[in-house]
């Protein structure tokens, strides 16, 4: 798997979320390396992808709709 860069803030990663590209060629999101979500990288711009990644985070963190 490689690392997507950029995506996530160093205190999620510190939280032991991940974002990696598998062998498949899909962006997968992991928390402690268990999957938490799967996006097919053709269906999204970077943006998009960044924004679906916040929406998900913010609902874990328990964060009110429209925090990111």
């Amino acid at each position: 798997m490689m690392k997507v860069w950029g995506m996530l803030s160093p205190e999620d990663e510190e939280a032991g979320f991940d974002l990696v590209m598998d062998d498949d060629w899909y962006v997968v999101l992991l928390s402690k390396n268990k999957t938490i979500a799967r996006f097919d990288p053709r269906d999204y711009t970077a943006s998009e992808l960044h924004s679906e990644v916040e929406t998900i985070l913010s609902t874990i963190r328990g964060e009110p709709d429209g925090v990111c």
